[in-house]
């Protein structure tokens, strides 16, 4: 997305699972599921985006994603599968950390 010389980018850093009660609240289960499958443990798949904000004289990121430096239990119980920015960024917008 444009905005004269401001450039706005959703970059994912991978996904989690999170409960889908927490997720959906009060909204029974059976509505819900029909946009989003559970797993087996009532969980669903969410995206870990982060927003690139490309300006003339800077470039900002907001939220910096999932890291890579989580414990290993994180990644088993909510069964984290991040740590995609910094490839991303090079890749996609030849950016290094350092560009932020």
């Amino acid at each position: 997305m444009e905005f004269g010389s401001t450039k706005i980018d959703i970059i994912s850093d991978g996904t989690f699972l999170l409960d889908g009660g927490v997720v959906f609240g009060q909204t029974p289960k059976d509505q819900w599921k029909q946009w989003m499958k559970p797993n087996r443990r009532n969980c669903v798949r969410l995206a870990l985006n982060c927003l690139l904000i490309r300006l003339p004289e800077r470039n900002i990121l907001v939220n910096t994603g999932a890291g890579s430096k989580r414990p290993e239990e994180l990644k088993e119980t909510h069964g984290l599968n991040g740590n995609k920015l910094t490839r991303r960024l090079q890749h996609d917008h030849g950016l290094t950390a350092r560009d932020i």
